[in-house]
């Protein structure tokens, strides 16, 4: 298929790229009129690391890119598959995007139905892992297969909505995933899972023109739902209809949304937090704060949360390389992909280490004056102050308030309040007797 690239260029993924950028410029400019204004402000999140006000709606630009895509090539039965699960996905995410009311639960409900509808469809499930004792377990009990394909069906859409938290991170996670899969596609005979997954990335690249470097446009719950579960899916098909390529290389080129939910879960059991509850340790934010601590503190958000992507790219693509490059290798795909996550483990340690030094402290006191650089922001206290639990409610109550000018003044709330309870070690108490 690649040998006739120039013509696949020409008629199917240039149209598929501007239909999606077309379609993603429409909404960055109009979009905020859909959201419903009882929508809580997503500058309220305590893991926004956005400035201004961005519309939230760029998964339906993909949709609408990718089914574009989809009529102009022909219609295949791997593409049916992925629009008639994923558009159950993408539809509550995009209900979560405009109104805010699709609780987490809900949206973990249509995952799972997506992920039965889409074996349904495709008629495979996971029924390898490669790991040797396990797999014929699989074979033998179908239920163990079709078990573990829902919960990791579910599970990955839901990681690849972790890592959508700084321009550019999820369109770049996206695209080298789905060239990947489509490269080892290819070599393996399954030129229409690889027209699928070449699709799938024209689609994500018309989007981020607009997400990157600044952030005119943001993905959503939509997007990253329908990106993840169709990635996956993608991924089930290519190593259900090729039997010699290996599913450790497969779980290389998806290599970033795993780990980061592996260390999610990890950081969030150590820490006695519950997994629902977010926060702002994801690797992503780690590396944003450690870049306004090297320069200016939050003065430079903007340019900050484009250079974190610059930053992280070698580590986003390196591990699709290397998959694409191995399916035939099981040891070795299998003992990269291990050296990978620890690799990631062990630079999220060093990182979280070096955001979270009393120096970083003084050089952000230095670069933007007042509390919350100071270290008494709960927000700050909760993301990087020595890994404190993180309270919602307290967070979301500071950031509403204004902050004093500087760090002799005292803020609007404390003022009404009496000298006492601003200085409790102040109170008059009683003298003891002798």
């Amino acid at each position: 298929m690649f040998a006739n690239l120039d013509i696949l260029l020409i008629n199917v993924l240039i149209p598929a790229v501007a239909v999606s950028g077309l379609l993603s410029w429409l909404l960055a400019r109009r979009g905020r009129r859909l959201r419903d204004r009882r929508r809580p402000s997503d500058l309220c999140a305590v893991q926004a690391s956005h400035t201004t006000e961005v519309p939230r709606l760029g998964g339906i630009a993909i949709f609408l890119g990718f089914l574009a895509a989809v009529l102009a090539s022909g219609i295949r039965s791997h593409d049916l598959v992925l629009l008639g699960s994923g558009l159950i996905v993408f539809l509550a995410g995009v209900g979560e995007d405009l109104c805010g009311n699709i609780s987490a639960r809900r949206r973990l409900v249509a995952s799972l139905v997506a992920a039965v509808t889409a074996i349904v469809l495709s008629g495979t499930m996971i029924a390898r892992l490669d790991l040797g004792p396990l797999d014929p377990v699989f074979s033998a009990l179908p239920v163990a297969a079709i078990f573990l394909t829902v919960l990791l069906s579910a599970a990955y859409t839901h990681a690849f909505n972790l890592i959508d938290g700084v321009n550019g991170l999820s369109s770049l996670v996206g695209i080298s995933t789905a060239l990947g899969l489509a490269w080892a596609a290819d070599l393996h005979g399954q030129s229409a899972i690889s027209m699928t997954a070449l699709l799938m990335a024209a689609a994500i690249l018309g989007f981020s023109v607009l997400n990157w470097p600044q952030g005119k446009l943001f993905l959503g719950d939509g997007g990253a739902y329908f990106i993840g579960h169709g990635l996956f899916w993608i991924a089930v098909m290519l190593a259900a209809r090729a039997p010699l390529l290996n599913v450790p290389a497969i779980m290389l080129m998806m290599f970033w949304p795993i780990a980061e939910m592996t260390i999610t879960i990890a950081r969030r059991a150590i820490l006695r937090i519950p997994l629902g509850r977010p926060d702002r340790l994801h690797i992503h934010h780690v590396v944003l704060r450690g870049i306004e601590i090297l320069t200016s503190g939050r003065r430079i958000r903007p340019l900050a949360n484009a250079l974190t992507t610059v930053v992280v790219l070698p580590a986003v693509v390196l591990p699709p390389l290397l998959g694409a490059t191995l399916t035939h290798d099981r040891e070795t795909a299998l003992a990269v992909f291990a050296a990978c996550l620890a690799a990631y483990g062990v630079s999220y340690v060093f990182l979280l280490w070096f955001v979270s030094r009393p120096q970083a402290r003084r050089i952000l006191a230095i670069a933007e004056p007042g509390p919350a650089a100071a270290g008494r922001d709960p927000a700050w206290r909760a993301g990087f102050g020595r890994a404190d639990r993180f309270d919602r409610k307290t967070a979301l109550a500071a950031r509403a308030l204004p902050e004093p000018a500087a760090l002799g003044q005292r803020s609007p709330r404390a003022a009404s309040r009496p000298p006492s309870l601003d200085r409790p070690h102040m109170v008059p108490t009683r003298s003891r007797r002798r």
